[in-house]
């Protein structure tokens, strides 16, 4: 049996935010949803 693979298409602006800036934002998302997901103490620190 073939396992589904997921598709991730990317839009941005080259007004807006760099592209570092934004897979940053995205990873921080990310690791916030997994932690939580585990039940662990999320702690966001000003940049």
């Amino acid at each position: 049996m073939k396992k589904a693979v997921p598709v991730v298409h990317c839009d941005y602006a080259k007004d807006g935010k760099s592209l570092s800036e934004l897979i940053e934002e995205s990873f921080r998302s990310y690791l916030i949803r997994i932690i939580a997901a585990t039940d662990g103490d999320v702690v966001q620190y000003p940049r």
